[in-house]
C-alpha cells in the first residue's frame, strides 16, 4: 500500500515524497498498519524509497515473526 502510494505521488509529481505525511490524503488516507498493529516505516533515500515492517515485535531486525519485512527500490531491477 505503501509502495503503490509513493510510485502514484512519483507518477504526479516526478519525485517520491520526502515521507508518509507527504502522501495524506492524496494518496493515503491514513498511516499505514502492519498485521501487528505497528506502523510501516516510510523512508526516501537517493535510489528511491524503502518502506519497511519491523515485524511482530516492532524492533528493528529479529527472525521468525520479529523478522522485518523490507521493499527497497533500490532492489529493483528494470525501472
Amino acid at each position: 500500500e505503501v509502495g503503490r502510494a509513493a510510485e502514484l505521488y512519483k507518477r504526479k509529481y516526478g519525485r517520491y515524497p520526502a515521507d508518509l505525511d507527504a502522501m495524506i490524503p492524496d494518496f493515503l488516507e491514513d498511516r499505514v498498519i502492519d498485521p501487528w498493529g505497528n506502523e510501516v516505516v516510510y523512508r526516501k533515500t537517493d535510489a528511491g524509497y524503502q518502506a519497511v515492517s519491523y515485524g511482530e515485535d516492532g524492533l528493528p531486525g529479529g527472525t521468525g515473526l520479529a523478522k522485518d519485512l523490507l521493499v527497497d527500490t533500490s532492489q529493483l531491477k528494470g525501472d
